[in-house]
């Protein structure tokens, strides 16, 4: 009886063993598992061991995907199942990448077209689970007006900004393991159109500095079409970058109106503060030119009288431009006032940035090089100044008009009016034709 009871027990260990079949050293094991097989592999990811486990009714294809694993893991690539959110990694990378390493104003665009775009589209999905289908709708539905968050056709730069965020998000995923690819990539990138900057003809803006010639708290736009500055960089002047001596206007920094905040996205509060400018060469000593000395002249004496300044030493650390209240004035107060003071005189649209454009392309038809204009608008590179350049053949297109038009009028008329006078006589039979000059 107990030789009997040995056999079973020995068949059932037979079987239990063969049920679960160890394989070489590190391949891992396999065993039976109900109508399956189900196979274990200890792998290493940043210095810890895990195992892994693998299913499928083929053993075949239990050993082949156990093999891809291992060799994942030798080759540092494979991706641990991960059920976080794209909403989840989005705040994660914002916080851990993005704050304090770049200033508030970039942070904060990069959290709008999270909170506003992404997030409403695809933030409940899992992380590993999104297809560049799920990209690419986000993009068309902000190209066609159909976002949840709004219902306007949305700007191709905006559209441009938040596939770069998402670009940038899942490029950091792929650095900490927890995607294998950057489905962003698949997705053909929006196209932006190279926009021909705005100028005033000169008409206009004769007309628009006759309007603003005696309005002292318009100053501040003649001051935009006289040096070429950004808004945010006359926002951020004071007295002492104004050298009267040398004639020349010192560009050394910004200031610029942003929302903050918190580590779940939640817009906080808004702070005007100063920023760095856009580039080194941004930081930029200007010529007083167009007039500009005068203008500034004439500002200072009203600017001291406003605000009962008794000497010219007492403008010193003080702000460059003032609201009516007696605050500094901030880049996007600029573009509401002008934009609503334009209105209510009838006077086309005008953004401050085309204030910008118009002094680049006055500099250039009156002869500088497109170098120099460079430096005097403080672009990095050649690029952005070669839009100008567009500007200037258009206006040698018009001048060359006056040229054709003052022959066609003054030259070919005038021939066209000289009469041809014959004079002849009858010489026997044949009548003798002379020219008269």
């Amino acid at each position: 009886m107990s030789k009997e009871k040995n056999d079973i027990k020995e068949k059932k260990s037979k079987k239990k063993l063969g049920d679960v079949k160890r394989r070489n050293k590190g391949e891992g094991s396999i065993r039976k598992k109900g109508n399956s097989y189900e196979g274990r592999v200890t792998i290493e990811i940043d210095g810890i061991k895990k195992q892994v486990s693998v299913s499928d009714k083929d053993k075949r294809v239990v050993i082949q995907k156990m093999a891809q694993i291992k060799n994942e893991s030798e080759n540092n690539s494979y991706i641990l199942s991960n059920n976080i959110t794209v909403e989840e990694w989005l705040k994660k990378w914002i916080n851990t990448y993005k704050r304090g390493v770049v200033n508030n104003n970039t942070l904060s665009s990069y959290i709008i077209a999270i909170t506003k775009y992404i997030v409403p589209e695809i933030g409940k999905y899992e992380l590993q689970k999104i297809q560049p289908i799920h990209i690419q709708q986000i993009l068309t539905k902000m190209k066609t007006g159909q976002c949840k968050t709004t219902k306007k056709q949305l700007a191709p730069k905006t559209i441009k900004d938040t596939y770069c965020v998402l670009n940038m998000a899942f490029e950091a995923a792929i650095k900490n393991n927890l995607l294998k690819s950057n489905c962003v990539q698949k997705v053909d990138p929006p196209k932006l159109r190279v926009k021909e900057p705005e100028i005033m003809s000169r008409e206009e803006q004769r007309e628009f500095e006759n309007l603003l010639a005696h309005k002292y708290e318009f100053t501040v736009y003649l001051f935009l079409l006289k040096t070429g500055e950004r808004a945010s960089e006359a926002a951020g002047s004071d007295w002492d970058d104004i050298d009267f001596k040398n004639r020349i206007v010192m560009v050394r920094n910004g200031l610029v109106c942003t929302a903050l905040f918190t580590e779940e996205l939640k817009r906080q509060k808004n702070t005007v503060e100063e920023s760095d400018l856009k580039t080194e060469s941004s930081v930029r000593k200007i010529p007083m030119l167009f007039g500009a000395y005068e203008l500034l002249k004439k500002y200072r004496e009203e600017y001291m009288k406003v605000n009962n300044i008794k000497s010219i030493a007492e403008l010193k650390g003080k702000p460059l431009f003032l609201t009516s209240k007696g605050n500094r004035i901030k880049a996007d107060f600029l573009w509401t006032k002008l934009s609503r003071y334009l209105k209510q005189i009838g006077f086309r649209h005008i953004g401050v940035h085309q204030l910008r454009h118009t002094f680049a392309t006055r500099c250039l038809e009156a002869g500088i090089s497109v170098k120099y204009l460079q430096k005097l608008l403080g672009h990095s590179t050649s690029r952005m100044t070669d839009r100008y350049t567009h500007l200037l053949i258009e206006f040698e297109k018009e001048e060359n008009k006056k040229i054709e038009e003052f022959y066609k009028n003054n030259i070919l008329k005038e021939e066209k009016k000289t009469p041809i006078i014959y004079k002849g006589k009858i010489k026997g039979k044949i009548r003798i034709i002379r020219k008269i000059a």
